[in-house]
């Protein structure tokens, strides 16, 4: 995200309005494109199981499952991805190579097994069938 960073600022920098409309234009989508990429998604498979003949109330479910899996993932991996991105930019800066990928890792593992604790415990309380909690669970955890 530095390096994204960095190219914004030079366009922003420029005295044009050209620059400037196409450095917040830049900023926008890239701020927001993971969002309306769910939210195009989401689209997409109601489409799809209205299209199959997908009862009213079982399409609720897969969307509220698939929902909820987009927003608890995201909540738990923001702060791994911010302070780890910081950490690997720093690195990268100094040249120090070789302490990026123990720390991708590390920070992948304790991600997985800080979210799918919450997650096993989420689901665990829901009143959901056991299959539909299996499967939310898994898409979560993808």
């Amino acid at each position: 995200m530095a390096g994204i960073g960095f190219e914004l600022r030079k366009l922003l920098q420029g005295k044009d309005m050209n620059n400037k409309f196409w450095g917040y234009t830049s900023a926008t989508f890239i701020t927001s494109g993971p969002m309306l990429i769910s939210i195009g998604q989401l689209l997409i498979i109601d489409k799809i199981l209205s299209i199959s003949h997908v009862s009213p109330a079982d399409r609720a479910v897969i969307k509220a499952a698939l929902l909820y899996a987009y927003v608890f993932s995201m909540i738990m991996s923001s702060g791994f991805v911010m302070l780890s991105s910081r950490f690997i930019a720093d690195k990268i800066f100094t040249k120090e190579l070789d302490d990026i990928l123990p720390s991708l890792l590390g920070t992948v593992s304790i991600a997985l097994i800080f979210g799918g604790s919450l997650g096993i415990i989420f689901y665990m309380l829901s009143p959901l069938p056991f299959l539909q909690k299996y499967f939310a669970y898994m898409i979560y955890m993808s």
